[in-house]
């Protein structure tokens, strides 16, 4: 999060839809929700600076549930929410 200093936190900004804004890539993306361990935070870590770099910010609290989640499927549930609102977004939207 401190990368992303001052404008961390967008409560209203579904990260899935600021993901396909911002040009994340359906394979990164992919990546991120397959991945686990330190490879899971590192991936959080490129997901933070890949944000700053686009000057955008995101829930923060649905990043946290992803990377916390222990539970397999409360886990899928955020996995596909992200997913639906990436995937829902109009291409060039801004």
């Amino acid at each position: 999060m401190a990368v992303m200093a001052p404008d961390i936190h967008r409560f209203d900004v579904c990260l899935g839809t600021v993901l396909a804004l911002t040009g994340f890539s359906e394979s990164r993306l992919e990546r991120l929700f397959t991945s686990s361990g330190d490879t899971k935070c590192l991936l959080i870590i490129h997901l933070s600076q890949f944000l700053r770099f686009h000057h955008a910010t995101a829930n923060w609290l649905e990043i946290a549930q992803f990377l916390l989640t222990r539970d397999p499927e409360r886990s899928e549930a955020i996995r596909r929410q992200t997913a639906q609102a990436f995937y829902s977004t109009p291409c060039g939207l801004t």
